[in-house]
């Protein structure tokens, strides 16, 4: 009797023991069954057993593909997202201004414009082109600290009549503005495996710092610049695809949040400090989507 129970439990344990076994699949695409036993920023300790023999290996990070804990076989990090690598991304695509223009169109149609060209005009300005370069350092397994970058541009012109208002003239020219956004700041990107998915990744980032505003215009035959700065804010989402293991191609979504209360204005006799009342602050806050690449080193 006591040697049937003492079969149980040795078969118990051994099933306990196949039940929370461990996989590390390599970038050679080849699996070792064993059971993870140290996670380093350099290698994983494992051991395996052969009959009644333990063996204990230990395998660098930059071998290893994936690692997947359990029997359901869930996927716990790429190897090469784990601490001790630097996570570099540059993406890019159009970006949509968020901030409303009506108020804007109204004042532009009392100058003269009519709505189809006040419609045209910021139609164009509110739709331009944005690019995005970030490094983190992983200090966690899918955990990463660094730095971000983002660069914003947009323009528009038209051709219209404005009417200045003092009953004799009329004016007909060029209203044209090139619009230049520069953010950097500190980031913080947080990286996990779409479901069992060895190629797919999810990723988001939050950021914060200052951004710098520039605008050069043209009313007519008036030339002027328009720059200021703020504190500004960005919020990301993306789906990357890894075509290696230290190689991915991806699709962001991320808004960039932005106010400005004060504006600095040259119409070529220096700048001029212009405090704006609460209602007429300057947002440039935008809606990014962006397609960009990544590599891990």
């Amino acid at each position: 009797m006591i040697r049937r129970w003492m079969l149980l439990m040795l078969l118990a344990a051994s099933v306990m023991s196949a039940s929370s076994q461990d996989r590390i699949i390599t970038i050679s695409g080849d699996t070792i069954a064993c059971r993870i036993l140290r996670e380093g920023p350099a290698s994983v300790t494992f051991e395996q057993f052969q009959g009644e023999i333990r063996t204990t290996s230990r395998i660098n990070r930059d071998q290893i593909s994936f690692i997947e804990t359990g029997i359901a076989g869930q996927v716990q990090h790429n190897g090469l997202q784990s601490p001790g690598r630097l996570d570099i991304s540059f993406s890019g695509g159009p970006s949509w201004l968020t901030a409303s223009t009506k108020e804007a169109k109204e004042q532009a149609m009392q100058l003269g414009m009519t709505r189809q060209q006040t419609d045209s005009y910021y139609r164009q300005l509110k739709l331009g082109w944005s690019g995005n370069a970030d490094a983190h350092w992983l200090v966690a397994p899918g955990m990463g600290a660094g730095v971000r970058y983002r660069f914003f541009t947009t323009g528009a012109e038209e051709w219209t009549t404005i009417d200045p208002h003092d009953g004799q003239n009329l004016w007909y020219g060029q209203l044209k503005e090139t619009i230049y956004i520069q953010y950097a700041g500190p980031s913080l990107k947080a990286t996990a495996p779409l479901a069992r998915s060895r190629h797919l990744i999810l990723s988001s980032a939050l950021s914060a710092g200052w951004m710098f505003y520039r605008n050069e215009a043209l009313a007519v035959t008036s030339h002027y610049l328009v720059t200021g700065n703020s504190f500004g804010s960005f919020l990301e989402t993306g789906l990357d695809y890894f075509l290696t293991p230290r190689i991915a191609l991806g699709m962001r979504l991320s808004l960039f949040v932005a106010n400005m209360k004060k504006l600095d204005i040259d119409y070529g006799n220096g700048p001029q400090s212009v405090e704006l009342p609460k209602e007429q602050h300057e947002n440039v806050s935008a809606l990014d989507l962006q397609g960009g690449i990544r590599f891990l080193l």
